[in-house]
């Protein structure tokens, strides 16, 4: 037999998941070596190679990971069978493959053979159930008398990342990464599709702010510009990549008005989760989606608890007096539309048959009002001037105004937002001349009539 009958004191004396490692990885051994697992020709001490966690794995820090190799190397150490133990320094070339199936045995099977390693290669596979938890997978390998690793075992050991302790054991269908893993990952996945680019545009949403969220980005910035010399776990390294390039308000491609190439990061916080946050990476190109995928990620002691929401802005905006004239009109004449307004920078419309229509803000005269305000001016006197025109519709005409200090240029949806708020007074008399919807964005309402 292949055991000593003792105990090593630094077993006996250490964390109770390691002692739970050991007298599982106990029984474990015993099975092999009563199965006839073992080549005749292998000599007992066996020797063992030990395939930690590889710096690449995306679960854990790297305090963590070194942390997690420690104590179940001190658990195959601890053993009663006469081993000699060589800890493998990066498992980089086996990180990759995983243990969930009998195709990832097999696949983990070739490439020990392929390293040729020792008699009993052991590899650590681990997931993250929760962001406290680690759910440790030993796998044992036996090689037979013709060197094949067709015999495996396999030890699990749930524990807590705090203490080390033991965790309980339940099975998760989620698996938590950190920040940078989730980023090395995505950015492993997407790598091909940068190929034929020149310029990426980097987008960012966050729920809240804080220094954690403020860092987000720098961090995927740091992981982008290193991730042509890191190797993402599968002996796979990225080439040149096209240069990443914040998106610009005004930053518009030729065709369609979208960016070329865009990779979005969008953060989300849960509720039920303290300590994890869901992070959503997409990637469109000439506005397809090519790569969608969401992480759970694991902010590994980093508080939330001071990120707060950004401050609602309060609107400031006010709309101080507005007229439109002639009352009644006809083809080719000239309106007299004047606004005044104090902190906003007014978008004006026309509705007539049930259509809005924007009217450019280049059609205005702009002059210096009293305390604080601006005067929009258009009318026969000025450079530009609003003409009735042959194809205006005969009838009731509204000419208004909407001022917003939080949104000066308001997207076509949020302009559309908002004349939906205000429709029932573009579709009757507005009661007043000037008004605030419920969110305090001020508008006004103007008519005019034109006949035959």
């Amino acid at each position: 037999m292949a055991f000593s009958g003792l105990h090593s004191a630094a077993a006996a004396d250490g964390p109770d998941a390691a002692k739970e490692i050991r007298q599982a990885l106990d029984r474990t051994l015993i099975d092999v070596f009563t199965s006839g697992c073992i080549g005749a020709d292998q000599n007992s001490p066996y020797s063992v190679s030990f395939y930690g966690l590889p710096l690449a794995d995306p679960h854990f820090s790297g305090n963590d990971r070194s942390r997690l190799n420690s104590l179940v190397l001190s658990a195959i150490n601890g053993t009663e069978a006469k081993l000699n133990v060589s800890p493998v320094e990066n498992a980089g070339a086996l990180a990759p493959i995983s243990s969930g199936g009998e195709a990832d045995r097999e696949a983990l099977a070739r490439a020990l053979s392929q390293l040729g390693t020792s008699t009993l290669p052991m590899v650590l596979k681990a997931t993250r159930p929760t962001p406290e938890t680690a759910r440790l997978e030993l796998v044992v390998f036996a090689r037979d008398g013709s060197g094949a690793y067709r015999c495996s075992r396999s030890v699990t050991q749930s524990v807590g990342l705090a203490d080390l302790g033991p965790a309980d054991s339940a099975v998760s269908s989620t698996d938590f990464v950190t920040l940078d893993g989730a980023y090395r990952l995505a950015l492993g996945d997407m790598a091909p599709l940068f190929a034929d680019l020149d310029t990426l545009r980097l987008e960012t949403s966050v729920p809240q702010t804080c220094a954690f969220f403020d860092r987000a980005a720098d961090r995927f910035q740091d992981a982008y510009y290193r991730s042509g010399t890191l190797d993402f776990g599968a002996g796979r390294t990225v080439g040149r990549l096209p240069a990443l390039a914040a998106p610009q308000a005004d930053d518009r491609s030729k065709a369609g008005g979208e960016t070329d190439a865009l990779l979005s990061l969008r953060f989300t916080v849960p509720s039920d989760t303290p300590g994890a946050l869901d992070l959503l990476v997409t990637f469109l190109k000439d506005k397809r989606l090519h790569y969608r995928r969401s992480y759970q990620v694991a902010t590994d002691g980093a508080s939330l608890e001071t990120c707060t929401a950004p401050p609602a802005c309060v609107e400031r905006g006010e709309i101080v007096d507005f007229s439109v004239g002639p009352a009644l009109t006809r083809t080719g004449d000239k309106l007299s539309v004047r606004a005044s307004v104090r902190q906003c920078q007014p978008v004006f419309f026309a509705v007539a048959g049930g259509r809005a229509t924007p009217i450019p803000l280049q059609i205005f005269d702009l002059l210096p009002g009293p305390d604080g305000t601006t005067i929009y001016r258009a009318d026969p006197e000025t450079r530009h001037a609003l003409i009735i025109e042959e194809s205006d519709p005969i009838g009731a005409h509204r000419l208004g105004l909407i001022c917003s200090s939080c949104t000066p240029e308001p997207a076509r949806e949020v302009l559309g937002r908002w004349l939906s708020t205000i429709r029932d007074d573009l579709a009757g008399d507005a009661p007043d001349p000037i008004a605030k919807m419920p969110d305090g964005v001020g508008y006004a309402i103007g008519t005019f009539e034109k006949r035959q």
